[in-house]
């Protein structure tokens, strides 16, 4: 991870000694005064008693040298020029519409306080020092936020594959991205594991090539099963992860990545606690700072890890052997529209590699 100081070098101070005091450019100024002619007593009266006020921070050495400090004045509104009349039309006028000016200057600028508080803590899913939003209920399960260390699986899986997969019902279209909604990733499973797993799960986090990863999650572990691959005719293990995990007020950025960490336990010893086994990392917007909306495959690396590096480095990495991790970016709004779809070996054909950078 990369880290870059926030630390500014503070400017030298003048010396005292170098400075000239307020006394001495008040009595040049009276000086001035008198040698260009002038004579007037109230002027004169007024440097004396700008003078005289000077006099009273004398006795404090520490501000001796130092310029008067700062002082909060009330606000006096300033009389009206001579000759013309506030009551006139034209000022009336005036006065209402530079009131409403400032009334629509105020409103912009709640509504762009309001748009920064909620977009300033996303870029790389960060953590903050408030604490989690309330997540909504949809279709009967929790998502998971991206900066909760929980998540929820749809362990109905099985039941709906005897539901028909209706492609013309779950098209993913690409409306425009809403930076405050976000989008959410639907995480769907991974095929071609290697025999000897017994459960897997997922660590998530976002990656930005300037700040490195952001605060990771991690998702609720799955079993994994024997499945029958239509491709191939053979079997082949899978883990259905089935796990939503929404991430809202995300801006668009194509320097934005998402690294995914598998962990696992073995069929030999169940008991053991989860080690790594291979890792991911998918784009998430285009070259065009657009959300990659639509079913993705990517397949999944050998460590180490090396989330830093850039994804045409990463795609001439060694795979971990043929398993790959299938799954879904959609907007927000859209989400629940996707939250049904059946989750099925032979729909793995409807899934497409992203593209490259």
């Amino acid at each position: 991870r990369r880290a870059y100081s926030t630390e500014l070098p503070s400017l030298p101070y003048l010396h005292a000694t170098k400075r000239r005091t307020s006394g001495d450019d008040l009595r040049n100024a009276r000086n001035k005064y008198l040698q260009s002619g002038g004579h007037n007593a109230a002027v004169l009266i007024s440097y004396s008693d700008m003078e005289n006020r000077l006099t009273q921070y004398q006795p404090y050495s520490g501000i001796k040298d130092n310029p008067e400090p700062l002082r909060r004045q009330k606000f006096h509104a300033i009389p009206p020029f001579p000759g013309i009349d506030s009551s006139n039309t034209k000022v009336t006028t005036l006065k209402s519409e530079n009131q409403r000016l400032q009334n629509e200057l105020d409103d912009i600028r709640r509504r762009f306080h309001g748009l920064d508080s909620r977009t300033k803590k996303l870029e790389t899913g960060l953590p903050t020092n408030r604490g989690p939003e309330p997540v909504p209920y949809v279709n009967g399960y929790q998502p998971m936020n991206s900066l909760i260390h929980s998540s929820v699986r749809q362990t109905d899986h099985i039941a709906r594959q005897d539901k028909p997969y209706l492609i013309g019902n779950d098209t993913l279209t690409t409306p425009p991205y809403d930076p405050i909604d976000g989008f959410v990733i639907f995480f769907d499973f991974i095929a071609n594991l290697p025999q000897t797993f017994d459960r897997v799960r997922l660590i998530t986090s976002l990656h930005h090539e300037q700040t490195g990863l952001g605060e990771p999650s991690q998702l609720d572990s799955c079993r994994c099963e024997l499945s029958a691959d239509d491709i191939s005719n053979t079997t082949m293990r899978t883990a259905y992860i089935a796990t939503k995990q929404p991430v809202p007020r995300c801006p668009a950025q194509q320097a934005l990545k998402l690294v995914i960490e598998v962990q696992s336990t073995l069929i030999a010893t169940p008991n053991e606690s989860f080690h790594t086994a291979s890792w991911a990392k998918m784009p998430i917007f285009d070259y065009k700072n657009r959300l990659l909306v639509g079913r993705w495959k990517t397949p999944l690396k050998s460590l180490p890890i090396q989330h830093d590096e850039r994804l045409s480095i990463i795609n001439t990495y060694s795979n971990f052997g043929n398993a790959e991790l299938y799954y879904r970016l959609v907007n927000v709004r859209d989400a629940a529209d996707y939250s049904n779809s059946a989750l099925i070996p032979k729909s793995r054909e409807l899934y497409n590699y992203p593209p490259n950078e």
